[in-house]
């Protein structure tokens, strides 16, 4: 992904995508050898003129705080920052790069609660300028925060869902590659494309990610799926 141009083709797909997802890891924000494709996805971002989901990942030495932050703030000028997505490790660095309060006030992640986890959410959106922010928390589930034109807040959480044998499909937990994406994708399509409820959608991407992440390999078969899951997640 180094060196990626704005091409036709590219500049199309571009302009007839519903949602653009950008990962911090694909751009290689701050990166000298990333830096013509940190280039090419702004450009994306800007003929794209819709939504922008950031999903980010934070791996050394791929990203600087400040080219992380430069980039949601570039989305937020645009008016296109429909999303920011993070794990409960990254809202701390973030919170630590904003000088936000919540670094300090807010709990521990392993014990802080949904009305903590999203008001501090809320408070790194409206920071940002995104429209919604999503934490995920592992096992412990899920949190959205959305706001609404009219300046509405609204926080959903999801508590994730029952380890393997506490389903009894005698699974075990060895591979949570591809969950993330899992649960992201399931959540731009129900609750972007398919205007579903913030609680309806944050459920169905918790289902789906917890499924993934008890399978090996990243893409396992749906209909392998407990039933108690497929019917939370099923696309039918």
């Amino acid at each position: 992904w180094d060196y990626l141009e704005l091409t036709p083709d590219l500049e199309k797909a571009a302009v007839d995508a519903d949602v653009v997802v950008v990962g911090t890891i694909a751009s290689r924000l701050g990166s000298d050898e990333g830096a013509l494709t940190a280039q090419t996805v702004r450009e994306v971002c800007r003929v794209a003129g819709g939504r922008v989901v950031l999903d980010v990942n934070l791996r050394p030495p791929w990203y600087t705080p400040r080219s992380v932050l430069d980039f949601a703030e570039y989305l937020a000028a645009q008016g296109s920052f429909e999303m920011l997505k993070v794990n409960d490790d990254e809202l701390e660095l973030f919170e630590s790069w904003c000088n936000l309060s919540s670094t300090e006030g807010g709990k521990k992640k392993d014990i802080a609660d949904d009305e903590d986890m999203g008001a501090r959410a809320g408070l790194l959106g409206k920071t940002l300028g995104a429209k919604r922010v999503c934490i995920t928390r592992g096992d412990k589930g899920a949190v959205l925060w959305s706001s609404s034109s009219s300046g509405d807040e609204r926080v959903t959480a999801n508590p994730g869902f029952a380890a393997p044998e506490e389903l009894g499909n005698g699974q075990v937990t060895t591979d949570t590659v591809g969950a993330g994406d899992s649960f992201l994708a399931a959540l731009i399509k129900f609750l972007l494309l398919e205007n579903e409820d913030d609680e309806t959608a944050l459920a169905r991407s918790c289902a789906l990610g917890g499924y993934v992440a008890r399978c090996q390999g990243a893409v396992p078969p749906h209909e392998d799926a407990p039933k108690e899951l497929k019917k939370i997640f099923s696309y039918s």
